[in-house]
Parts: structure tokens; C-alpha cells; sequence
């Protein structure tokens, strides 16, 4: 399990110290004032539940299929001093928990000349 601690900034005024654990499947490398650091994986992957069915219809011949999304999986309680790094499907997914942040993958990542991302510079909560 990945025991990095940093500062995660939320407010212009508010900073705390935290424990960042990552239930991706994949590192995240964040820019920081100090450098880049990356979060290794934990090894606990959080997952949305989703199924699939054809729809019968079809665009240019390419079928068409119909998705559900059901309730995420793999996130554990929540813990005083602990913030989950999820997708953003997953942090889609769930509402009521703050101590779940996922990568901002928009237009302020760090990308390089493929434009595949090489860093993030902040991190999404949901506001609800």
C-alpha cells in the first residue's frame, strides 16, 4: 500500500497533511511545488459496476449497445486523514463522500508531445 503523505490544498486559506491511497490500476504522477511525485497503486482497485446489451441499432454498420451503470465497488470506510484516489467513473458514481478524490485529467494536465498525460496538477471532489 502506497504510504505517501503531501499536502492537498482546497481552499485558499485551507491545507492539510493526508494520507493519499490510490484504488486505481495504474500510478498517478502529481506536479507539486517540490517536483513530481507518483502514487503508486494500492493493489485495491475501486470499480463501477456495468452492463452491457445491444441495442439492435447501428450507426454507418458499427452496432450499438446500451450501458447501465450500477454501484461502485472496492472503496473502503472512510478514515480520518485518508483521501481515495478513484477514476472518475467512480467518483461519478458515489455521492456523500469527500474523502474521494479523483485525477484532473482536463486541460491542465501535463501532457506530453502525444498528448498522453504526464502528470496531473490537481486533484476532482464531487460537490454533493
Amino acid at each position: 500500500m502506497n504510504d505517501w503523505v503531501g499536502i492537498c490544498v482546497f481552499g485558499a486559506e485551507e491545507q492539510m497533511t493526508a494520507e493519499l491511497i490510490n484504488l486505481t490500476p495504474h500510478p498517478i504522477s502529481v506536479s507539486t511545488p517540490t517536483g513530481i511525485i507518483t502514487i503508486a497503486t494500492s493493489g485495491t482497485i475501486a470499480r463501477v459496476d456495468v452492463s452491457e446489451q445491444p441495442s439492435g441499432d447501428t450507426v454507418n454498420g458499427v452496432p450499438i449497445k446500451m450501458r447501465t451503470t450500477g454501484e461502485a465497488q472496492g472503496i473502503p470506510a472512510a478514515k480520518p486523514g485518508t483521501f481515495y484516489i478513484v477514476s472518475s467513473m467512480v467518483l461519478s458514481a458515489v455521492t456523500g463522500r469527500p474523502d474521494l478524490l479523483a485525477p484532473d485529467t482536463g486541460k491542465n494536465a501535463n501532457r506530453d508531445e502525444k498528448g498522453q498525460i504526464v502528470s496531473v496538477k490537481s486533484f476532482i471532489r464531487n460537490n454533493r
